[in-house]
């Protein structure tokens, strides 16, 4: 979700990024980390939009909450999160959505369009994701169990009600699709950091 403060004058992302394009040089965004995953979303937007990353200003922050923070009080411009660390800010009307990073609209949010919908950012998804790890000689039938337990939670109908409210969306993935998402992931995000300049 890329977002700005509530009274900045664009109103989406196509606006937003047809005045980088022209001003590269004044716009300030927030990071959680010079590796972090809002630097990367923001490199694949720089890329296809034609701007060179290093023309912008990146502030790194301690996480979402001062991020968030910072851009409400106006001293970053953008800020580029998951739906659910936007969510208490967008609520109290301190800061504007302009994209969801999503193959679809976000259910919580249905007025608030994709990049790709609005012609920017095409190709990518990005998504905040959490899993569970064990040691590699953890036995099969350990495993299983956990997977069993797990598909069971999302299934939960007070386990969803919480999520829903904290704006966020559940996919379960078993151990193979898991280890295969991760894979993807890493591999993607290793090309990205090799361009950037971050990762020799």
């Amino acid at each position: 979700m890329l977002a700005v403060k509530a009274d900045a004058p664009w109103k989406d992302l196509k606006e937003l990024s047809a005045w980088v394009k022209t001003h590269p040089a004044e716009l300030i965004w927030s990071s959680v980390g010079p590796s972090g995953i809002s630097r990367y979303t923001a490199f694949d937007w720089f890329s296809q939009i034609g701007v060179e990353p290093t023309k912008t200003k990146m502030v790194i922050t301690e996480g979402a909450a001062d991020s968030m923070t910072k851009l409400a009080g106006g001293h970053v411009m953008l800020a580029i999160h998951s739906v659910a660390e936007a969510k208490a800010m967008a609520e109290g009307g301190k800061i504007k959505l302009l994209a969801v990073l999503a193959p679809k609209r976000v259910s919580y949010i249905p007025n608030v369009p994709t990049a790709e919908e609005q012609g920017v950012i095409k190709g990518v998804t990005v998504s905040w994701w959490a899993g569970i790890s064990m040691p590699a000689a953890t036995p099969d039938a350990v495993v299983r169990k956990w997977e069993t337990a797990l598909a069971e939670m999302v299934k939960d109908s007070a386990f969803r009600g919480a999520t829903d409210r904290l704006w966020m969306n559940l996919d379960y993935l078993n151990a193979a699709e898991m280890s295969a998402f991760v894979e993807k992931q890493a591999a993607y995000y290793t090309d990205i950091a090799a361009k950037i300049g971050i990762r020799k």
